[in-house]
């Protein structure tokens, strides 16, 4: 719960006017608000998918993933592998 009430969030997702759409995926596969190690999956508007593990506790940047024109089964895949890795860096 927020300090105002309403509910907390519970992810970060960004979307920009270019119709580019931003958000995070944690360890355990989900969506995630965690700044400090995540997936970052970026889905430009012409079609492409970018993901790439965040580590800021180490400020690196790694294991990089590019999908042309992917469906949505090739990116939870991608996810669901990054995200494996990023357990074994907890």
């Amino acid at each position: 719960m927020s300090i105002d009430g309403s509910r907390s969030r519970q992810a970060f997702q960004s979307r920009s006017a270019e119709g580019q759409v931003d958000y995070f995926v944690g360890p355990d596969g989900h969506q995630t608000h965690n700044p400090e190690l995540h997936v970052h999956v970026i889905h430009k508007a012409e079609g492409k998918v970018t993901l790439e593990i965040t580590n800021r506790r180490d400020k690196t940047r790694s294991s990089q993933i590019e999908l042309e024109s992917p469906d949505g089964n090739q990116v939870r895949d991608a996810e669901l592998a990054l995200a494996e890795i990023l357990r074994s860096l907890q």
